[in-house]
Protein backbone atom coordinates (compact mmCIF):
# COMPACT_ATOMS: atom_id res chain seq x y z
CA UNK A 1 0.00 0.00 0.00
CA UNK A 2 1.41 3.33 -0.94
CA UNK A 3 1.86 6.18 1.49
CA UNK A 4 -1.02 8.04 -0.20
CA UNK A 5 -3.39 5.07 0.17
CA UNK A 6 -2.46 4.67 3.82
CA UNK A 7 -3.35 8.31 4.57
CA UNK A 8 -6.69 8.05 2.79
CA UNK A 9 -7.73 4.99 4.79
CA UNK A 10 -6.89 6.73 8.05
CA UNK A 11 -8.96 9.73 7.08
CA UNK A 12 -12.00 7.57 6.26
CA UNK A 13 -11.75 5.79 9.61
CA UNK A 14 -11.56 9.12 11.39
CA UNK A 15 -14.68 10.44 9.65
CA UNK A 16 -16.63 7.29 10.47
CA UNK A 17 -15.54 7.51 14.08
CA UNK A 18 -16.74 11.10 14.33
CA UNK A 19 -20.16 10.20 12.82
CA UNK A 20 -20.92 7.56 15.46
CA UNK A 21 -22.37 9.81 18.22
CA UNK A 22 -22.80 8.48 21.72
CA UNK A 23 -26.41 8.24 23.00
CA UNK A 24 -27.22 10.17 26.19
CA UNK A 25 -29.33 9.04 29.16
CA UNK A 26 -33.14 8.86 28.43
CA UNK A 27 -35.11 11.90 29.58
CA UNK A 28 -38.11 11.50 31.89
CA UNK A 29 -41.44 12.71 30.45
CA UNK A 30 -42.65 16.16 31.53
CA UNK A 31 -45.05 15.55 34.47
CA UNK A 32 -45.77 18.68 36.52
CA UNK A 33 -47.61 18.48 39.83
CA UNK A 34 -50.87 20.41 40.45
CA UNK A 35 -50.38 23.59 42.43
CA UNK A 36 -51.88 24.16 45.85
CA UNK A 37 -55.15 26.08 46.12
CA UNK A 38 -54.31 29.17 48.16
CA UNK A 39 -57.52 31.22 47.88
CA UNK A 40 -60.65 29.77 49.48
CA UNK A 41 -63.48 31.21 51.55
CA UNK A 42 -66.71 29.72 52.88
CA UNK A 43 -70.27 30.99 53.29
CA UNK A 44 -72.79 29.15 55.46
CA UNK A 45 -76.41 30.04 54.68
CA UNK A 46 -79.61 28.09 55.38
CA UNK A 47 -78.87 24.39 54.86
CA UNK A 48 -75.70 24.67 52.79
CA UNK A 49 -72.11 25.78 52.92
CA UNK A 50 -70.66 27.30 49.77
CA UNK A 51 -66.90 26.98 49.28
CA UNK A 52 -65.65 29.74 46.98
CA UNK A 53 -62.16 29.08 45.66
CA UNK A 54 -59.80 30.28 42.99
CA UNK A 55 -57.86 27.59 41.16
CA UNK A 56 -54.27 28.49 40.30
CA UNK A 57 -53.44 29.27 36.70
CA UNK A 58 -50.10 27.46 36.85
CA UNK A 59 -48.59 24.25 38.19
CA UNK A 60 -46.43 23.69 41.26
CA UNK A 61 -43.25 24.35 39.26
CA UNK A 62 -44.62 27.53 37.66
CA UNK A 63 -45.34 26.00 34.24
CA UNK A 64 -48.60 26.69 32.47
CA UNK A 65 -51.35 25.84 31.80
CA UNK A 66 -52.58 24.24 35.00
CA UNK A 67 -53.16 20.49 34.73
CA UNK A 68 -55.96 20.49 37.36
CA UNK A 69 -59.00 18.74 35.92
CA UNK A 70 -60.74 17.76 39.16
CA UNK A 71 -61.20 19.31 42.58
CA UNK A 72 -61.84 17.22 45.69
CA UNK A 73 -63.60 18.70 48.74
CA UNK A 74 -62.97 17.22 52.18
CA UNK A 75 -64.60 18.07 55.50
CA UNK A 76 -64.54 16.97 59.14
CA UNK A 77 -66.65 17.96 62.10
CA UNK A 78 -65.12 19.46 65.21
CA UNK A 79 -66.69 20.06 68.60
CA UNK A 80 -67.96 23.56 69.12
CA UNK A 81 -66.25 25.77 71.68
CA UNK A 82 -67.64 25.07 75.12
CA UNK A 83 -69.50 21.90 74.09
CA UNK A 84 -67.35 19.73 76.39
CA UNK A 85 -66.42 21.88 79.39
CA UNK A 86 -65.15 18.89 81.35
CA UNK A 87 -62.40 18.13 78.85
CA UNK A 88 -60.25 20.36 76.66
CA UNK A 89 -61.03 20.31 72.96
CA UNK A 90 -58.57 18.35 70.82
CA UNK A 91 -56.24 20.33 68.56
CA UNK A 92 -57.59 21.06 65.07
CA UNK A 93 -57.00 18.31 62.53
CA UNK A 94 -54.27 19.32 60.05
CA UNK A 95 -55.13 19.60 56.34
CA UNK A 96 -53.08 16.52 55.43
CA UNK A 97 -55.17 14.38 57.81
CA UNK A 98 -58.44 15.84 56.52
CA UNK A 99 -57.61 15.15 52.87
CA UNK A 100 -58.22 11.42 53.23
CA UNK A 101 -60.74 9.27 51.40
CA UNK A 102 -63.01 8.81 54.43
CA UNK A 103 -63.52 12.60 54.67
CA UNK A 104 -64.30 13.18 50.99
CA UNK A 105 -67.48 15.22 50.50
CA UNK A 106 -67.63 15.64 46.74
CA UNK A 107 -65.56 15.97 43.59
CA UNK A 108 -65.99 18.50 40.81
CA UNK A 109 -64.85 17.60 37.31
CA UNK A 110 -63.40 20.44 35.25
CA UNK A 111 -62.70 20.85 31.56
CA UNK A 112 -59.65 18.92 30.44
CA UNK A 113 -56.50 21.08 30.40
CA UNK A 114 -54.38 21.66 27.33
CA UNK A 115 -52.20 18.86 25.99
CA UNK A 116 -48.72 18.41 27.51
CA UNK A 117 -46.18 20.73 25.98
CA UNK A 118 -48.77 23.29 24.90
CA UNK A 119 -47.27 25.85 27.25
CA UNK A 120 -48.76 29.32 27.27
CA UNK A 121 -47.89 32.58 28.92
CA UNK A 122 -49.29 33.02 32.46
CA UNK A 123 -51.39 35.97 31.27
CA UNK A 124 -53.32 33.67 28.93
CA UNK A 125 -54.03 31.11 31.65
CA UNK A 126 -56.06 33.08 34.22
CA UNK A 127 -57.13 31.56 37.54
CA UNK A 128 -60.52 29.84 37.56
CA UNK A 129 -63.18 30.78 40.13
CA UNK A 130 -65.27 27.89 41.42
CA UNK A 131 -68.11 27.52 43.94
CA UNK A 132 -68.69 24.11 45.52
CA UNK A 133 -71.91 23.66 47.56
CA UNK A 134 -72.13 21.30 50.52
CA UNK A 135 -75.57 20.30 51.79
CA UNK A 136 -75.48 20.31 55.60
CA UNK A 137 -79.19 19.70 56.25
CA UNK A 138 -78.45 16.29 57.77
CA UNK A 139 -75.88 17.83 60.13
CA UNK A 140 -78.33 20.52 61.24
CA UNK A 141 -81.20 18.07 61.79
CA UNK A 142 -79.01 15.65 63.77
CA UNK A 143 -78.24 18.22 66.46
CA UNK A 144 -79.55 17.45 69.93
CA UNK A 145 -81.47 20.07 71.95
CA UNK A 146 -79.11 22.16 74.05
CA UNK A 147 -76.00 20.86 72.27
CA UNK A 148 -74.15 23.40 70.14
CA UNK A 149 -73.78 22.61 66.49
CA UNK A 150 -70.30 21.52 65.40
CA UNK A 151 -67.75 23.48 63.44
CA UNK A 152 -66.93 22.24 59.96
CA UNK A 153 -63.34 22.21 58.76
CA UNK A 154 -62.80 22.15 54.98
CA UNK A 155 -59.82 21.60 52.66
CA UNK A 156 -59.64 21.13 48.89
CA UNK A 157 -57.18 19.25 46.70
CA UNK A 158 -56.63 19.75 42.98
CA UNK A 159 -55.77 16.70 40.87
CA UNK A 160 -54.68 16.29 37.26
CA UNK A 161 -53.34 13.45 35.09
CA UNK A 162 -53.41 11.09 38.01
CA UNK A 163 -51.38 13.38 40.28
CA UNK A 164 -52.65 15.05 43.47
CA UNK A 165 -51.64 18.50 44.57
CA UNK A 166 -51.05 19.44 48.20
CA UNK A 167 -54.15 20.18 50.33
CA UNK A 168 -55.19 23.78 50.80
CA UNK A 169 -55.16 25.53 54.13
CA UNK A 170 -58.23 24.65 56.21
CA UNK A 171 -61.26 26.94 56.43
CA UNK A 172 -63.32 26.62 59.63
CA UNK A 173 -67.09 27.30 59.60
CA UNK A 174 -68.47 27.73 63.17
CA UNK A 175 -72.11 26.68 62.79
CA UNK A 176 -72.71 27.14 66.53
CA UNK A 177 -72.23 30.91 66.14
CA UNK A 178 -75.04 31.40 63.64
CA UNK A 179 -76.62 34.80 64.50
CA UNK A 180 -80.36 35.46 64.98
CA UNK A 181 -82.62 37.09 62.42
CA UNK A 182 -82.72 40.91 62.30
CA UNK A 183 -85.71 42.64 63.88
CA UNK A 184 -87.92 45.52 62.75
CA UNK A 185 -86.91 45.56 59.09
CA UNK A 186 -88.40 48.58 57.34
CA UNK A 187 -88.08 50.27 53.95
CA UNK A 188 -88.33 53.97 53.13
CA UNK A 189 -87.49 55.90 50.00
CA UNK A 190 -86.86 59.37 48.69
CA UNK A 191 -86.89 60.70 45.15
CA UNK A 192 -83.53 59.02 44.44
CA UNK A 193 -82.77 56.46 47.15
CA UNK A 194 -84.39 53.46 48.83
CA UNK A 195 -83.19 52.75 52.37
CA UNK A 196 -83.53 49.39 54.15
CA UNK A 197 -83.08 49.63 57.92
CA UNK A 198 -83.14 47.08 60.77
CA UNK A 199 -82.31 46.66 64.44
CA UNK A 200 -78.84 45.07 64.88
CA UNK A 201 -78.94 41.95 67.07
CA UNK A 202 -75.58 42.41 68.76
CA UNK A 203 -72.11 43.87 68.77
CA UNK A 204 -69.83 42.70 65.97
CA UNK A 205 -72.63 41.55 63.67
CA UNK A 206 -73.05 42.81 60.14
CA UNK A 207 -75.85 42.07 57.69
CA UNK A 208 -76.53 41.22 54.07
CA UNK A 209 -79.42 42.59 52.02
CA UNK A 210 -80.84 40.36 49.27
CA UNK A 211 -83.47 41.09 46.64
CA UNK A 212 -85.88 38.19 46.19
CA UNK A 213 -89.08 37.46 44.33
CA UNK A 214 -92.34 37.70 46.30
CA UNK A 215 -92.59 35.05 49.09
CA UNK A 216 -95.03 32.92 47.06
CA UNK A 217 -92.45 32.54 44.25
CA UNK A 218 -89.35 30.47 45.14
CA UNK A 219 -86.18 32.12 43.92
CA UNK A 220 -82.45 32.39 44.47
CA UNK A 221 -81.71 35.71 46.17
CA UNK A 222 -79.84 38.41 44.28
CA UNK A 223 -77.33 40.01 46.62
CA UNK A 224 -77.70 43.79 46.78
CA UNK A 225 -74.97 44.38 49.39
CA UNK A 226 -71.67 43.17 47.94
CA UNK A 227 -70.01 43.39 51.38
CA UNK A 228 -71.46 42.91 54.88
CA UNK A 229 -73.18 46.08 56.11
CA UNK A 230 -72.37 47.23 59.64
CA UNK A 231 -74.39 50.47 59.82
CA UNK A 232 -77.86 48.98 60.42
CA UNK A 233 -79.12 50.33 57.10
CA UNK A 234 -78.41 49.98 53.39
CA UNK A 235 -79.09 52.41 50.52
CA UNK A 236 -79.91 51.42 46.95
CA UNK A 237 -81.32 53.27 43.92
CA UNK A 238 -85.07 53.63 43.79
CA UNK A 239 -87.11 52.65 40.72
CA UNK A 240 -90.65 54.00 40.80
CA UNK A 241 -93.43 51.62 39.85
CA UNK A 242 -91.25 48.49 40.13
CA UNK A 243 -92.15 46.07 42.96
CA UNK A 244 -89.16 45.03 45.05
CA UNK A 245 -88.93 42.44 47.84
CA UNK A 246 -85.99 42.49 50.24
CA UNK A 247 -84.74 40.19 52.97
CA UNK A 248 -82.06 40.92 55.55
CA UNK A 249 -79.77 38.42 57.31
CA UNK A 250 -77.23 38.94 60.02
CA UNK A 251 -73.79 37.61 59.17
CA UNK A 252 -70.88 36.71 61.43
CA UNK A 253 -67.46 36.92 59.77
CA UNK A 254 -64.98 34.48 61.30
CA UNK A 255 -61.66 34.51 59.49
CA UNK A 256 -62.19 33.32 55.93
CA UNK A 257 -65.71 32.07 56.67
CA UNK A 258 -69.01 33.88 57.02
CA UNK A 259 -72.00 32.40 58.83
CA UNK A 260 -75.39 33.86 57.93
CA UNK A 261 -78.37 33.55 60.21
CA UNK A 262 -82.02 33.12 59.23
CA UNK A 263 -83.63 35.84 57.16
CA UNK A 264 -86.06 38.30 58.64
CA UNK A 265 -89.54 38.26 57.07
CA UNK A 266 -89.45 39.53 53.50
CA UNK A 267 -90.50 43.16 53.08
CA UNK A 268 -92.07 44.13 49.74
CA UNK A 269 -92.75 47.63 48.47
CA UNK A 270 -93.65 49.29 45.17
CA UNK A 271 -92.19 52.81 45.25
CA UNK A 272 -94.57 55.48 43.99
CA UNK A 273 -93.41 58.81 42.66
CA UNK A 274 -95.06 61.36 44.93
CA UNK A 275 -92.24 63.87 44.73
CA UNK A 276 -93.06 67.13 42.90
CA UNK A 277 -90.43 69.12 41.00
CA UNK A 278 -88.83 72.20 42.60
CA UNK A 279 -90.73 75.49 42.56
CA UNK A 280 -89.92 77.81 39.63
CA UNK A 281 -88.70 81.24 40.67
CA UNK A 282 -87.57 84.64 39.39
CA UNK A 283 -90.90 85.23 37.60
CA UNK A 284 -91.08 88.57 35.77
CA UNK A 285 -94.29 89.94 34.14
CA UNK A 286 -93.99 92.88 31.68
CA UNK A 287 -97.01 94.55 30.07
CA UNK A 288 -96.49 95.31 26.41
CA UNK A 289 -98.86 96.74 23.82
CA UNK A 290 -101.56 94.06 23.42
CA UNK A 291 -99.90 91.35 25.58
CA UNK A 292 -98.19 90.46 28.84
CA UNK A 293 -94.80 88.74 28.50
CA UNK A 294 -93.67 86.34 31.26
CA UNK A 295 -90.19 84.95 31.92
CA UNK A 296 -88.93 82.76 34.79
CA UNK A 297 -86.03 80.61 35.90
CA UNK A 298 -86.39 76.88 35.14
CA UNK A 299 -85.94 74.01 37.56
CA UNK A 300 -83.70 70.91 37.50
CA UNK A 301 -85.66 67.64 37.62
CA UNK A 302 -84.83 64.41 35.80
CA UNK A 303 -88.52 63.69 35.08
CA UNK A 304 -89.62 67.27 34.35
CA UNK A 305 -92.59 67.40 31.95
CA UNK A 306 -92.72 71.21 31.70
CA UNK A 307 -94.39 74.32 33.10
CA UNK A 308 -97.99 75.53 33.41
CA UNK A 309 -98.80 79.26 33.45
CA UNK A 310 -101.51 80.33 35.91
CA UNK A 311 -103.52 83.57 35.80
CA UNK A 312 -106.21 85.26 37.83
CA UNK A 313 -107.93 88.62 37.66
CA UNK A 314 -107.53 91.26 40.31
CA UNK A 315 -107.07 89.92 43.79
CA UNK A 316 -108.43 86.46 43.03
CA UNK A 317 -107.01 83.80 45.35
CA UNK A 318 -107.44 81.01 42.81
CA UNK A 319 -105.47 81.13 39.55
CA UNK A 320 -106.51 79.20 36.45
CA UNK A 321 -104.17 77.56 33.94
CA UNK A 322 -103.50 79.43 30.74
CA UNK A 323 -101.63 76.52 29.11
CA UNK A 324 -103.74 73.33 28.89
CA UNK A 325 -100.58 71.17 28.72
CA UNK A 326 -97.09 71.72 30.17
CA UNK A 327 -94.74 73.80 28.00
CA UNK A 328 -90.98 73.30 27.80
CA UNK A 329 -90.15 76.99 27.29
CA UNK A 330 -89.36 79.34 30.16
CA UNK A 331 -91.18 82.27 28.60
CA UNK A 332 -94.84 82.89 27.67
CA UNK A 333 -96.69 85.66 25.84
CA UNK A 334 -100.26 86.18 27.10
CA UNK A 335 -102.03 87.73 24.13
CA UNK A 336 -105.48 87.23 25.72
CA UNK A 337 -104.95 89.87 28.43
CA UNK A 338 -107.54 92.66 28.16
CA UNK A 339 -106.28 96.23 28.31
CA UNK A 340 -106.82 97.95 31.65
CA UNK A 341 -107.36 94.69 33.56
CA UNK A 342 -105.02 93.77 36.40
CA UNK A 343 -103.78 90.18 36.41
CA UNK A 344 -101.88 87.98 38.85
CA UNK A 345 -99.54 85.36 37.32
CA UNK A 346 -97.71 82.35 38.73
CA UNK A 347 -95.82 79.33 37.33
CA UNK A 348 -95.91 75.66 38.45
CA UNK A 349 -93.71 72.76 37.29
CA UNK A 350 -95.07 69.26 36.51
CA UNK A 351 -93.26 65.92 36.23
CA UNK A 352 -93.99 62.85 34.10
CA UNK A 353 -95.46 60.69 36.87
CA UNK A 354 -98.96 59.27 36.43
CA UNK A 355 -100.77 61.21 37.72
CA UNK A 356 -98.22 64.04 37.44
CA UNK A 357 -96.82 65.69 40.54
CA UNK A 358 -97.19 69.46 40.64
CA UNK A 359 -94.89 71.89 42.38
CA UNK A 360 -96.09 74.69 44.57
CA UNK A 361 -96.83 78.00 42.86
CA UNK A 362 -94.02 80.42 42.19
CA UNK A 363 -94.18 83.85 43.77
CA UNK A 364 -96.97 85.77 42.08
CA UNK A 365 -96.45 88.79 39.85
CA UNK A 366 -99.22 91.36 39.36
CA UNK A 367 -99.43 93.58 36.26
CA UNK A 368 -102.08 95.72 34.50
CA UNK A 369 -102.42 94.98 30.82
CA UNK A 370 -101.91 97.86 28.34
Amino acid sequence: MTLWQTGLAAAVVGVLACGCGKKGAPQAPFRPDPARVTEMTARAVDTRVELILTLPGENADGTTPSIIDRVELYAVQALADGSTPAAPAPPPMPPSAIAQREHLVTTVELAKPAAPGAAVEPASAPPVELTIPHDISSILSAGAPGVPLPSLRYVVVGTGRGRRGPPSAAVDVPLARRPPAPAAVRVAYTETTMTVAWEPAGEGLAAHVDEVLPPAVPSRPSRRSSAPVTAGEFDMPVVFGKPVCLEVRHVLVAGRASVEGPAAPVVCVTPADRFPPPVPDALVAIAEEGAVVLTWRGVAAADLAGYVVLRGEGTSETLQPLTPAPIAERTFRDATARPGVTYAYAIVALDRASPPNRSAESARQTVTAR
